[in-house]
């Protein structure tokens, strides 16, 4: 039907699995009694698509800071050329390829280092791209942590928290921290935040 699995795993109580948006897949209890959540992230509002990898490979590069520095970087242009590649091509609209889906990276980094839409103001390098995947995987899995530390509190408290409240947390102690990181570490993927501040 849909092919080999790519993964087949046993979560135990307060487990926490990332399934990247487009995979099929199925939960099936072992024995006794079992509940499982599905929280879908809508990945382009939660800075985790293909453009933001870009925009915070750019906000690290130090060719772009010198060129910045000097006033070569044409700010606009830059945008202007990532917004028309995101409302053009699929790939800049693509999910960051993190957790198992990094093994398949490289077809992903390579394909934007070479996209049709890069002019004389920067080209990002599979370096710069590496680069920032890292940064992304780093702070993704201290989020996946968080929310695993969250839900083992819960079950082990025997908390019966309601639907809202339960997503409220998860917005303050996983969500929120994972922006903060993110925009600490990559500019929240902004050149001008960047320009800004030289």
């Amino acid at each position: 039907m849909f092919g080999e699995a790519v993964l087949d795993v046993v979560l135990g109580v307060g487990d926490v699995l990332f399934v990247p948006r487009g995979f099929p897949h199925r939960t099936l209890k072992q024995e006794g009694t079992s509940v499982s959540l599905t929280l879908g992230l809508p990945t382009t509002m939660y800075q985790l698509d293909t453009k933001n990898l870009v925009e915070c490979a750019a906000s690290s590069s130090p060719e772009v800071h010198k060129r910045i520095a000097n006033g070569t970087f044409n700010i606009s242009l830059f945008n202007q050329n990532l917004a028309r590649a995101t409302r053009d091509l699929e790939l800049f609209r693509a999910d960051i390829p993190l957790g198992f889906l990094r093994a398949h990276a490289h077809e992903t980094i390579l394909s934007i280092v070479n996209a049709d839409i890069w002019g004389e103001e920067w080209r990002p390098s599979t370096e710069e791209l590496w680069s920032a995947l890292d940064i992304y995987q780093e702070e993704v899995g201290i989020s996946l942590e968080r929310l695993q530390s969250l839900q083992q509190g819960k079950v082990a408290a025997s908390t019966e928290l309601g639907e809202r409240e339960s997503l409220q947390s998860i917005q303050r102690e996983v969500v929120q921290p994972l922006f903060a990181a993110l925009g600490k570490r990559c500019s929240y993927g902004s050149v001008e935040a960047l320009a800004g501040r030289m």
